[in-house]
């Protein structure tokens, strides 16, 4: 599991801890609440350097 950074949405400056596929990347989508984040390529400290969630998009 990873910590994530979210952005955008109701869940703004918050953060989830996901799986990993065994290809070491997070789920493309996460739906909290109703709202749906996409992976986004770079990340949001103070969670991971690689990826962050983002609402409506990257």
């Amino acid at each position: 599991m990873i910590t994530l950074r979210i952005e955008g949405g109701p869940r703004d400056g918050a953060h989830a801890r996901v799986e990993v596929g065994e290809d070491g990347r997070p789920p493309g989508t996460l739906t909290l609440d109703g709202t749906t984040y996409r992976l986004a390529l770079h990340g949001i400290g103070p969670h991971d350097e690689r990826w962050h969630y983002c609402a409506g998009g990257n």
